[in-house]
């Protein structure tokens, strides 16, 4: 028998996931870059199932968020075993009824796959290599879309003139004629309407079969990742009481409409409707993974392979930790039971997968406004109320620094070497196209890469329209920077997140609003006239005459971030500053700022 490196990965990812707007698409897809190699090369898993034989083995070294990698024992040949992996993934050898679902949408992915030599487990390096190298020829050796079957099934092509009349569930549909999915405008739609949001729509194969899989793992996600959790780590009581039987009560926000709403919470006009997207992603990862396998930092495997493994455990761990405590943290927010139409649409689910329909004679206690768009890896993308925004991200940061409680700052490092990341966060409209908010939040963070990989950054954006932004990040960034402010300077420390915020608080029961009002001349003059105008100047020394203590209450936040800085970031995050880090409202209004 020869021993193997085996590696499946997804590629083409924006092609694949963000060629729609609709979200339960965008939630199966990016869900099934994360679950294909789990369920590929798990226990029982495709791999020994559909592609080994019997007297193979086969060993998990690393699951990432997109990509799996495997140690092989087998007596066939590397270019069998990949065309055998090939079939599975593209559906012509369909695993068993348990994956069906799963592999079944994943034929609409791109994963490509590569089975290189793996001379002794110290050789793990050398074989990822060549493995990666394979793979990447695949990659470009073929299309980047994956439309299967589907431009065969054109309605037109068979002869179909009109959508009226075409039946499902025994009920007559009618629609205008079209040829292309409603929810991607470019595949061919299938024959048959489904029911999106209580419309019908024509939609493509592929994404009905993504869009399927997202609206059954909305729900599983977070109970099955906290349930690989130890019992040190198990959730409070009342998250795990508002998690337990998930697929039956369905706790958490259906829509982005529903995680905007306030519930309870008697929000000011311009923060109800919004969303705060928080991405962040690993600086320089794969380069601490690699010093840490060839035993440049502290390990404690004995082999490359051994430490690969042993490091991809932890890391893994530990982002479910983080999982955890963002979800304790939305928990926290008391917004309340779902809207009423909502509520109708969660029992509407209820009954169709199969629970009692309790909900409609049972108040909800809470909805989990939270939704996860990317998991896994050195990656997070999450959606949440845009009251917790700056609340999610300091988070985050606090744990990777141990600043949390419960957290340990050296989970966050690749042996003795510290993970530092770059995260963009965007406040925007719940109605905005979600496949440009995710690749603005992408932008940003980086912008904060091309700034420094040594260190935790976040680019933050609060968005009233989305034209504001256009193609380019850095013509927007360089837009919000007044002549003499460099566009780097308005990316945040998150160690000053919590300092800003306090700034913001200080700043804003100066006699009922006329510190924002001066604070807003400032940054009015200081964009018109840059830093040396005389404008900004005077707007500025008129501030610190009316209120004397002003000067002393901002130094802290001049300090640590600049002064120019400092007006521009209170000015364009101000009212979400001033409903973070315990600043948001309980039942009833009390504690929002007017």
């Amino acid at each position: 028998m020869g021993n193997y490196l085996l590696a499946v990965e997804a590629v083409d990812i924006y092609a694949t996931v963000l060629d729609t707007n609709d979200l339960s698409t965008i939630r199966g897809s990016s869900l099934l870059l994360l679950k294909v190699p789990l369920a590929f090369g798990g226990e029982n898993g495709a791999l020994s199932r559909h592609v080994l034989q019997p007297a193979d083995q086969a060993e998990a070294v690393s699951l990432g968020a997109s990509r799996g990698v495997w140690k092989v024992t087998s007596d066939l040949a590397p270019a069998a075993i990949e065309e055998r992996c090939r079939a599975v993934l593209d559906g012509a050898a369909m695993p068993d009824a348990a994956d069906a679902s799963l592999f079944e949408a994943a034929q609409f992915m791109r994963f490509v796959v590569a089975c290189v030599p793996l001379e002794g487990d110290d050789g793990y390096l050398d074989a990822l290599a060549a493995a990666q190298t394979r793979m990447r020829w695949n990659q470009m050796a073929g299309p980047n879309v994956r439309h299967r079957d589907e431009w065969s099934a054109v309605p037109h092509a068979q002869g179909t003139t009109g959508a009226s009349g075409v039946r499902r569930g025994g009920n007559p549909v009618d629609l205008p004629d079209s040829a292309v999915c409603s929810l991607n405008g470019i595949l061919p739609r299938q024959d048959m309407a489904e029911n999106v949001k209580g419309q019908l729509n024509w939609i493509s194969r592929s994404v009905s079969l993504r869009r399927r899989f997202g609206v059954a793992e909305k729900q599983a996600f977070y109970s099955d990742q906290l349930a690989l959790l130890q019992d040190a780590d198990a959730p409070s009581d009342g998250l795990a009481h508002a998690l337990r039987d998930a697929r039956d009560r369905l706790p958490m926000a259906l829509h982005f409409a529903s995680i905007s709403e306030g519930g309870n919470l008697d929000l000011k006009e311009n923060l109800r409707d919004k969303l705060a997207l928080f991405y962040a992603d690993g600086n320089g990862f794969g380069a601490l993974q690699t010093a840490y396998i060839r035993g440049e930092s502290t390990a404690h495997g004995q082999n490359q392979l051994a430490r690969q493994t042993e490091l991809d455990a932890t890391l893994r761990t530990t982002r479910r930790r983080f999982l955890k405590a963002l979800l304790e943290l939305v928990h926290r927010d008391a917004s309340g039971a779902p809207s009423d139409a909502e509520r109708e649409e969660r029992q509407a689910l209820n009954w169709r997968h199969g629970g009692s329909g309790r909900e409609g004679q049972v108040a909800i206690e809470t909805v989990l406004r939270l939704e996860t768009l990317l998991w896994g890896g050195d990656e997070f993308r999450f959606v949440l109320p845009a009251r917790l925004g700056f609340d999610a991200l300091k988070l985050f940061f606090d744990m990777t620094r141990g600043r949390h409680t419960g957290a340990d700052s050296d989970e966050w490092c690749v042996g003795d070497r510290r993970m530092f990341h770059a995260a963009g966060l965007v406040f925007f409209h719940h109605d905005a196209p979600i496949a440009n908010i995710i690749r603005l939040g992408d932008g940003l963070a980086e912008a904060c890469k091309r700034k420094s990989r040594d260190q935790d950054l976040a680019c933050i954006s609060v968005l009233e329209s989305f034209d504001q932004v256009g193609n380019s990040v850095e013509a927007y960034l360089a837009g919000r920077s007044p002549v003499g402010v460099a566009p780097d300077e308005l990316l945040v420390d998150p160690a000053n997140i919590a300092l800003l915020v306090d700034t913001a608080k200080q700043l804003s029961v100066l006699d009922d609003g006329a510190g924002r009002r001066q604070l807003r001349q400032v940054v009015i003059a200081l964009h018109a006239g840059g830093t040396e105008g005389g404008s900004y100047l005077a707007a500025r020394d008129r501030l610190f005459a009316l209120y004397p203590n002003v000067r002393g209450l901002l130094a802290p936040a001049m300090d640590a971030m600049g002064a120019h800085a400092l007006w521009l970031l209170l000015e364009d995050y101000w009212d979400y500053l001033l409903i973070a880090a315990g600043g948001m409202a309980t039942a009833g209004g009390t504690g929002v700022a007017a």
